[in-house]
């Protein structure tokens, strides 16, 4: 992946790809299983690209948030963790 790699600007150009077509996420494996659910991570994702290229980002910021609301509190979720963690350095850092 991407983010684990470092690659900070390859995964947010793709990320965003996925953010602009997430209505396709219903389908994505063209069957009758349910696949909204692989949307739900995408705005950590996308804070962490976000973040990796621009430490200080605002947008990574209101990712974490928006990937935070759609953690009930407390999540045992180790991404949910790692956002709450992450959003609290970036708003300390303003």
């Amino acid at each position: 992946m991407y983010v684990d790699s470092e690659q900070y600007l390859s995964a947010q150009a793709e990320l965003d790809v996925a953010d602009k077509r997430r209505g396709e996420a219903t389908a994505v494996f063209l069957d009758d299983v349910p696949s909204f659910r692989y949307l739900a991570p995408l705005p950590y994702w996308l804070a962490r690209s976000q973040e990796g290229v621009n430490k200080a980002s605002a947008a990574a910021a209101e990712n974490y948030r928006k990937f935070m609301a759609l953690r009930p509190e407390p999540s045992s979720d180790p991404l949910a963790a790692d956002a709450r963690k992450r959003l609290t350095a970036l708003t300390a850092a303003r």
